[in-house]
């Protein structure tokens, strides 16, 4: 039928014609919003309707539905990162759905706390049964039972899922770390790190495999006390969102990031605990 419509609009030079395809595809459309009483929406449709004209039958796709929001981890869960609880279950049992994905700004080192405002993260919620208010979904996600608490909830697009990524470079994050270092470390040695550290670039070897690729990321500010006995030693760092703090910043990665903590003190340096104090995204 298409074949034919082009043949005709072609052969007498027709320009303002409309497909039949639209035309069906409107008419159908004004068919199920009269029916279902809700609003034909092109860009974020809730179903998809695919509808066979040679055979007649119908195929409908449920489609996701993806809520930006903050998660928190209150907890310091050590081991693998599966051991860490998020309140999933309670969305996907909320929503009456088939699974949910999580799409995470960023990554934490492994233990770590996200404390402060939260990092960012988008749930995609997949085959939902019912369509909620978000409001009604806040309380779930704020349950103090699990490690992770998930706050200030939206809808959003899907497309958010790529600009939240493609940023987590630009953010501005605060790291609270806590190390021990193999010799004591002194009041004027952290001056010291204080100073040669303020807006600093960092050099970091990314191996993929047997491919190497260097990446630079800032230091914007870098403070450091004396905790217990001259080897327990506290780090305030504020960083560019794609520094490796743990395997890397801290104790030099063996190597693969200069400079380093561990460099400009001259002793081995070894992270062992790390908190994320805000994000600025």
């Amino acid at each position: 039928m298409l074949s034919r419509e082009l043949n005709i609009t072609t052969e007498f030079n027709i320009s303002s014609s409309e497909s039949i395809k639209r035309e069906l595809n409107r008419e159908l459309g004004k068919r199920v919003s009269s029916i279902l009483g809700v609003q034909f929406s092109r860009e974020e449709p809730d179903v998809e309707t695919i509808i066979d004209i040679a055979t007649g039958s119908v195929t409908t796709q449920v489609m996701p539905i993806y809520i930006l929001t903050r998660y928190r981890k209150v907890h310091r869960v050590v081991g693998d990162r599966e051991n860490t609880r998020w309140p999933i279950d309670r969305v996907v049992q909320a929503y009456g759905a088939q699974e949910a994905i999580v799409h995470a700004g960023g990554d934490d080192p492994s233990a770590a706390r996200v404390l402060g405002n939260g990092r960012p993260v988008v749930i995609q919620v997949i085959r939902p049964g019912k369509r909620l208010d978000i409001k009604d979904i806040s309380p779930l996600l704020m349950d103090p039972n699990y490690d992770v608490q998930l706050e200030e909830p939206s809808y959003v697009k899907s497309s958010i899922i790529m600009k939240m990524k493609a940023r987590v470079r630009d953010y501005v994050i605060t790291y609270r770390v806590l190390a021990i270092a193999d010799d004591n470390v002194t009041n004027e040695a952290m001056i010291t790190l204080h100073d040669y550290f303020r807006n600093r670039q960092v050099a970091q070897r990314i191996r993929h495999g047997r491919r190497i690729r260097r990446r630079i990321s800032m230091v914007y500010e870098l403070n450091g006390s004396v905790v217990r006995g001259g080897r327990l030693v506290e780090f305030l760092i504020k960083c560019q969102g794609n520094l490796y703090i743990r395997g890397g910043f801290v104790h030099g990665g063996f190597g693969d990031v200069e400079p380093s903590i561990a460099g400009v003190l001259g002793i081995g340096v070894k992270p062992v605990e790390i908190d994320i104090l805000n994000i600025t995204d």
